[in-house]
């Protein structure tokens, strides 16, 4: 059993930025790289909205340069999986009890302090090819992030719920044309929403059908999507260059202990400072983020999470 003060699980942007300042506040952070080290990112072809890059950069050479900067200050890195948090019964009334982490190797590492920052995952449509799609060939999880490469084309975006209609807007002041597609007939999305969609002449509502299959060109890039009517069994094809998932994201927050709240969407319930109900125990990044799911959202709420675990360790460990 190894003990440390504090153990950062998670290498994507959260976790890093973590890392970094955790690093200079000479805290000497363990950083459990997960089974995906540096996150979704590193699936992402060109970020153009991450400060300090007007040219933009590569999904993956940004997370590098993020864990260099962390490497350079000292924070050490372990290439493992964690399987479940673990703590006493009564963790909740004692903020020196110790946390535990359990690792895929049965390894058991213990700290003073947590910071959790695994992330989350999108909901996908299980459809061919979805995988090979994704990060550069036409199917994206986020307008925000990809939207700008779509600039004069037409694309689809799949979803029924408020997040669905927001994409459909943003995009609809980029892109010529956008089809929105939800398997039933009314949108599950807010009132307000959904009027402002369905009053948006760039936006055609495309109800009651499901997607069947991604189109593809010869050389493997989106051009189209295949729907079918729940109504009549009818095959209709929309033609795009880029479709948007919209259909929600599961936060990567399996490894916690029954006893850890969770909200009613599975995020972690935190409070201002970050800190779970477990003293010393922080979480950041899209494992909380239910709305904004950005690089740059994720990397500050790392950096606070480790300045306000630097504080609480001051306070309670020293």
């Amino acid at each position: 059993m190894h003990d440390e003060q504090i153990i950062i699980i998670g290498s994507g942007c959260a976790g890093l930025s973590a890392a970094i300042y955790a690093t200079r506040a000479q805290l000497q952070p363990l950083v459990i790289e997960g089974n995906q080290p540096g996150g979704l990112l590193t699936q992402t072809t060109q970020v153009e909205n991450f400060p300090g890059f007007p040219d933009g950069i590569q999904g993956y050479e940004l997370v590098n340069r993020i864990r260099k900067q962390a490497e350079k200050f000292g924070a050490r890195f372990l290439s493992n999986q964690v399987q479940r948090i673990t703590f006493e019964s009564n963790a909740s009334l004692n903020p020196h009890c110790l946390k535990g982490i359990i690792l895929d190797d049965s390894q058991s590492l213990q700290a003073s302090a947590i910071i959790v920052a695994t992330g989350s995952h999108p909901k996908m449509l299980g459809l061919p090819n979805e995988t090979k799609l994704l990060g550069g060939k036409g199917l994206s999880v986020c307008a925000t992030c990809d939207g700008c490469f779509y600039k004069g084309e037409t694309v689809c975006v799949i979803g029924g719920g408020d997040s669905a209609c927001e994409e459909a807007l943003y995009l609809s002041q980029i892109c010529k044309k956008v089809y929105l597609v939800h398997r039933r007939d009314t949108l599950r999305a807010s009132k307000i929403m959904a009027d402002r969609v369905q009053s948006n002449p760039t936006i055609e509502c495309v109800f009651d059908f499901k997607p069947v299959q991604y189109e593809v060109d010869s050389q493997g890039f989106v051009q189209g999507l295949q729907v079918q009517s729940n109504a009549t069994q009818a095959l209709r094809v929309l033609p795009c260059t880029g479709i948007f998932l919209a259909i929600g994201w599961n936060p990567n927050t399996d490894l916690c202990n029954p006893l850890l709240p969770l909200d009613d969407k599975g995020y972690f319930s935190i409070d201002a400072h970050l800190q779970s109900m477990i003293p010393g125990l922080f979480a950041a990044g899209d494992c909380v983020d239910t709305r904004y799911r950005q690089a740059s959202v994720a990397a500050g709420m790392g950096v606070q999470a480790a300045l306000e675990a630097q504080n609480w360790l001051t306070q309670h460990h020293e």
